[in-house]
């Protein structure tokens, strides 16, 4: 039997004893019906629910044929078939012949209306979403950002030219941020050119140690480099004071400065002075651009995609690739691993995505329905949804369990640069695009929510903290943006 699922419906006269801030389902399949908030219907029941859910002005719709076909029911009791003893003529079907009250009704998505009506299902998305900090990330357009697991970091990378001519800083710098308020407090040199991603380890700042490797990035001239947070100590040579009667040293001359973790920025006569970080160990074996770099859940495993064609799979524990994975005819640009680690999505430049078995190397399921490249991918935490975005200006949604693109979100007027689903519950999609905006879509039912707009270039990279409460967004403008949810 198919197992019940509900409906919103519109509401009837509550009793006394209806709690506060509940609305109306209905089940077809059983035909209850009853007063209760969302939470009380479990998880995968309000999966269901949000699927088959109705606007209410449709519900409205529902009693009135309800109490048309009563009506009907009593006028045409005279009539009634031998064998069917209470039953007009319209209502002589028994099982699942019977059509239901509420069959044919127009089912809509819901959008912000709806959980305006219906206050139960609120704590889904977020109700409103405020820039609170707008910060310039370096002289170059900024190309990827990142959280850190205890989303007290933010990772920034850089590409490009400068925006100013005078300006001759080396190109590829990375540099970490304090959340909220958005102070620097590492940069990362060792780049040579364009920073592709920088990302944090899965366990870093939670229980890995700050000696140990906790980030990872890659660059357009191939090479990969490895990071710590070990704490380092700058420093501060200040010229003494000239010496005469009465004159004191300052107090902070010659003064060594250990810094780091979340206390890495000191006030030092008035000036920020952040610590600066080499490179810990570099992945070599990468003779092209390499666009991604992402780490297994495990956190053993770093993944890598190649404009050869290929991705690479690495131990760092055993120092070596374990994987070399090939398939797509033109480069691979993004690389996502499903929150198990036993499955792997690349999307290439070749429009095609693909999901690959970890176990056994095979591709198992083969994205194709995109016009042009696919720049982003991204598991949802439900563990079947995939989201790719292209350079045809839309986002398509994959399933794994029908092998099969359920819905097509015409997203944006320009190329779609990134997609991430809510880490925490998969309730909501955040993609960023060239159009300048990046948007934020209900799942599974995939209406705008809200749009974030702000910056003045192209969104490179999009990011949701760990806990869901802010959302990050870097731009060609050289800056970055974070909202936060409420």
């Amino acid at each position: 039997m198919r197992p019940p699922f509900w409906k919103m419906a519109a509401p009837r006269e509550k009793t006394d004893g209806t709690p506060a801030g509940s609305a109306y389902f209905v089940c077809p399949v059983e035909g209850r019906a009853k007063y209760c908030s969302a939470q009380a219907l479990g998880l995968s029941d309000l999966s269901r629910c949000l699927h088959t859910a109705v606007l209410c002005s449709a519900l409205n719709r529902t009693d009135k044929v309800r109490r048309s076909r009563g009506m009907k029911s009593r006028r045409g009791h005279h009539r009634k078939k031998m064998g069917s003893p209470g039953l007009d003529r319209d209502d002589h079907r028994t099982g699942s012949q019977r059509e239901p009250p509420w069959s044919g009704l127009r089912i809509q998505p819901l959008n912000t209306e709806t959980f305006r009506l219906c206050p139960s299902l609120s704590f889904l998305v977020p109700q409103s979403l405020n820039n609170f900090c707008s910060q310039i990330g370096d002289d170059r357009p900024l190309s990827f950002c990142h959280f850190s697991p205890n989303s007290k970091l933010l990772a920034t990378a850089c590409c490009g030219k400068p925006l100013r001519r005078r300006i001759h800083n080396r190109s590829g710098l990375c540099k970490l941020w304090s959340i909220p308020d958005c102070q620097p407090v590492r940069t990362l040199r060792g780049h040579n050119t364009n920073v592709g991603a920088i990302v944090f380890h899965p366990k870093s700042t939670l229980s890995l140690d700050e000696k140990d490797v906790n980030l990872a990035s890659c660059a357009a001239d191939g090479s990969v480099k490895l990071w710590n947070l070990e704490r380092t100590k700058i420093l501060a040579h200040k010229r003494a004071q000239k010496s005469g009667p009465g004159s004191v040293p300052h107090p902070l001359a010659h003064q060594s400065l250990s810094v780091g973790g979340d206390e890495d920025v000191h006030q030092l006569r008035g000036r920020l002075i952040p610590s600066s970080d080499e490179p810990v160990a570099d992945i070599e074996g990468h003779t092209v651009r390499v666009a991604r770099v992402t780490w297994h859940p495990s956190g053993r495993f770093l993944g890598t995609t190649c404009y050869d064609k290929s991705w690479r799979l690495w131990d760092l524990e055993a120092q070596e690739e374990i994987l070399h994975q090939e398939g797509h005819s033109k480069g691979v640009y993004d690389l996502s691993f499903h929150l198990d680690g036993s499955l792997a999505g690349t999307g290439g430049l070749d429009a095609f995505g693909r999901v690959w078995d970890l176990r056994t190397g095979r591709c198992i399921m083969f994205l194709e329905g995109h016009l042009k490249e696919i720049y982003s991918i991204n598991f949802s935490p439900n563990g079947f949804h995939i989201a790719t975005g292209s350079g045809d200006n839309t986002c398509k949604v994959w399933d794994l369990r029908q092998r099969r693109c359920i819905y097509t979100i015409p997203a944006h007027q320009n190329l779609v640069s990134a997609v991430r689903f809510q880490p925490t519950n998969g309730q909501y999609l955040l993609t960023g695009a060239y159009d300048n905006t990046a948007k934020v879509w209900t799942h599974p039912l995939w209406s705008p929510l809200k749009t974030l707009a702000g910056h003045e270039g192209k969104v490179m990279g999009v990011d949701i903290s760990s806990d869901g409460e802010l959302i990050a967004t870097c731009s060609y403008d050289r800056t970055f943006k974070l909202w936060m949810v409420e």
